[in-house]
């Protein structure tokens, strides 16, 4: 039996989902959104974005987030707290399964944004998984320990700046050179909680008996060992496409094109993974689906 109807229908409540929402609800359309996690998405995870119009100073993740779940309250769209398992095409509609049930909708914007890359050559024991992440929010208030990063990018110099503030960091990058802004390895640099280690390379990750991580690396052909409470990759992410049935995936193109369905923000942006720029493509999948609804009326 086919769930209740809706007519749109967003997965994803991060910047991307809420600008699409906000816009909509300003068309007259209240749309079902899903979203598991918190509200605001990646943002949970930033330490200061300052290249947003009208933060002249920056703004903090934490800061901007409260603004904007604010703000997406206030337009009363439809919200389901459940994660999505599976989106499949079926009879001219999209059938939204979660735990309690399967929902269909006639326009579907996937806004789900990405997951963290967990590295393919090192083996994370199974009772270690409680203490290594992809993302700083799982630990962001968490007070007097040491974090282990590894990474090149931006990511994972604003984890370190965020973590640091109450904690000391280590950032781990196995190459000799950082691929990420000048700016933030500046600011990492000059915080005596932040080590930066360079050509350094993790080869084993065990959990001892005091709970503590102990990280074997390599460093130029001679091995260290490092003893952390956590440990964080920041090695790149993956859009977060998994619950998408073989057929709607096959299906997307032709679907993108009629106005079906839509890819907003991160989870279609590849590198070019920005809060303004999702913002931006919220607003505008929002303008496209209420135009494309006022023309089959």
């Amino acid at each position: 039996m086919r769930g209740q109807y809706r007519e749109i229908a967003i997965i994803g409540a991060g910047p991307a989902g809420i600008a699409t929402a906000i816009q909509l609800r300003r068309y007259g359309h209240r749309p079902l959104v899903f979203e598991a996690g918190p509200i605001g998405g990646l943002l949970c995870n930033a330490n200061l974005i300052e290249n947003m119009a009208g933060f002249p100073e920056g703004i903090s993740g934490k800061e901007l987030v409260a603004i904007l779940e604010r703000q997406f309250f206030e337009y009363d769209p439809e919200l389901r707290r459940e994660r999505v398992l599976l989106a499949n095409f079926h009879d001219d509609a999209f059938e939204i399964q979660t735990e309690t049930g399967t929902t269909t909708a006639g326009t579907l914007v996937v806004a789900s944004g990405t997951a963290g890359k967990l590295p393919e050559n090192i083996a994370i024991p199974e009772e270690a998984s409680a203490t290594v992440f992809t993302e700083v929010a799982p630990i962001v208030e968490i007070e007097g320990k040491t974090i282990a990063i590894v990474g090149a990018g931006d990511s994972a110099l604003d984890y370190a700046l965020n973590l640091a503030k109450k904690n000391r960091a280590m950032v781990l990058n196995r190459g000799g050179a950082f691929k990420a802004l000048q700016i933030l390895l500046d600011r990492a640099k000059s915080l005596p909680n932040i080590d930066i280690r360079l050509n350094t390379a993790i080869s084993t990750i065990q959990l001892g008996e005091d709970e503590k991580l102990s990280i074997v690396c390599e460093k130029e052909g001679v091995e260290l060992e490092l003893e952390v409470d956590y440990l964080i990759f920041a090695i790149g992410r993956r859009p977060r496409l998994d619950f998408l049935s073989r057929g709607l995936a096959a299906q997307s193109a032709g679907l993108t094109a009629a106005g079906r369905l839509y890819f907003a923000g991160d989870v279609a942006r590849d590198r070019f993974r920005q809060t303004a720029i999702a913002f931006g493509d919220g607003v505008a999948v929002a303008m496209r689906i209420a135009h494309r609804l006022l023309e089959v009326k």
